[in-house]
């Protein structure tokens, strides 16, 4: 169990049901934070069904909280809603509903097959350096499902409500289910409120989804693409362990955490192009992800990646200064206490570490493990997961750019 802030206390249930439930009794905030996860996701899916996760969740009908949202992760589905403390009965009486009586009409389908084609031409051809187009995706992830079984127009036009109710039933069960509320109200009163709406909810048996973990070494990849963007874009990624193994090596999560920050310091100080670091982590994959835009059509992917892969081996090559790595700790702290500070990220941190069956954290003791890392750690973790045999590049030019 993470360690929460010197404000709150966490305390954990389960019913009999299988329902897990954990209640963060933080005396700061003002308003209650609920986040339900729901551990299926489109890696659940088949080809002939692909997207049928999303269109359910978009097509239920129930009574939802205005200010719920909804996100369809890699490994989990997770509704967010924040309320006052009055509104909790409320909020958990809709959810146990969305859970045993989805509500799901062909009107409600075929508007989300609508919405989800007409937006499909905007995202296929939608660029940013946090956007990761599919063709790269199924690169980085020839062994997982993290690639995604492409949503299509004949997929959709194969889902009816009957499909829909019948994948509700196999996945959106209490014991494939986790809730966290944040907040500052008693734990015990919450506790009631769940048992009254969740308590009789019967368990159902889930699918044994034995997935394979991804490849740690598939072999250099490269994709050459045209899309509808004004200047090329570079993508230059690497693929690691799985996140689970990743965190479970305090050395190795701490070092890939820092060298994004570096990374991060190099692409601020780029003279010609704007980049973005990311890592990519799920429960059987994991992968640092970079990406740089030009800032001209008339510039190439090659030139992008270059200063790039440079400062990457000079990582292999040379132990940084050890003011550039406390600057990069320094950074990495502040954001993580900005983080943390944020009324909603508890629940979400959670239940992202539940989806990657990581259940036992300590924040305190993974600060401390930051500021533990030396210029050795960081040249140590680049030579290991810096290689060819990791590597998946990309060149993205624009759709009517001439190549050079």
């Amino acid at each position: 169990m993470p360690i929460a802030s010197q404000t709150s206390s966490v305390k954990e249930f389960t019913l009999d049901n299988g329902f897990q439930i954990i209640i963060n009794h933080d005396n700061e905030q003002t308003n209650l934070w609920l986040h339900l996860s729901y551990f299926v996701s489109r890696r659940n899916e088949i080809p002939e069904s692909a997207g049928i996760n999303d269109t359910l969740i978009r097509a239920l009908g129930n009574e939802r909280p205005s200010k719920e949202s909804i996100r369809l992760y890699d490994d989990h589905t997770l509704f967010t809603e924040v309320f006052a403390p009055a509104e909790l009965d409320k909020a958990l009486r809709q959810h146990a509903a969305i859970m045993t009586t989805p509500i799901i009409t062909d009107d409600s389908l075929q508007k989300v097959v609508r919405w989800t084609n007409d937006i499909r031409h905007e995202a296929d051809l939608f660029i940013s350096n946090h956007s990761i187009p599919l063709e790269v995706a199924k690169l980085l992830f020839p062994q997982t499902r993290y690639s995604h079984f492409e949503t299509t127009v004949a997929s959709l036009a194969r889902l009816d409500v009957e499909k829909l109710k019948t994948w509700h039933e196999q996945w959106y069960a209490p014991n494939n289910a986790r809730l966290v509320i944040s907040g500052n109200m008693n734990a015990e009163d919450v506790l009631l409120l769940v048992q009254k709406h969740f308590a009789d909810i019967p368990r159902k048996t889930i699918e044994d989804t034995l997935f394979t973990r991804e490849l740690a070494e598939p072999g250099k990849r490269h994709v050459e693409l045209r899309k509808n963007t004004e200047v090329p874009v570079a993508i230059t990624a690497f693929n690691l362990s799985d996140s689970k193994s990743l965190y479970e090596n305090p050395k190795d999560i701490s070092a890939l955490t820092l060298i994004k920050e570096l990374v991060t310091e190099y692409f601020y100080l780029l003279p010609d192009g704007y980049g973005a670091a990311l890592n990519l982590e799920n429960r059987d994959a994991a992968v640092f992800y970079c990406s740089v835009t030009g800032l001209s059509p008339e510039q190439s992917p090659d030139q992008l990646e270059r200063g790039l892969h440079a400062y990457l081996e000079k990582l292999k090559h040379t132990p940084i200064s050890m003011e550039s790595l406390n600057r990069a700790q320094e950074s990495r702290l502040a954001s993580r206490a900005e983080l943390e500070a944020e009324p909603w990220w508890f629940g979400y941190f959670l239940n992202h570490l539940a989806s990657m069956g990581l259940t036992d954290i300590d924040l305190v003791q993974q600060r401390q493990n930051l500021l533990n890392v030396t210029p050795n750690d960081i040249q140590k973790f680049a030579n290991t997961y810096f290689t060819e045999r990791r590597m998946t590049t990309a060149h993205i030019f624009p759709i009517d750019a001439v190549r050079k």
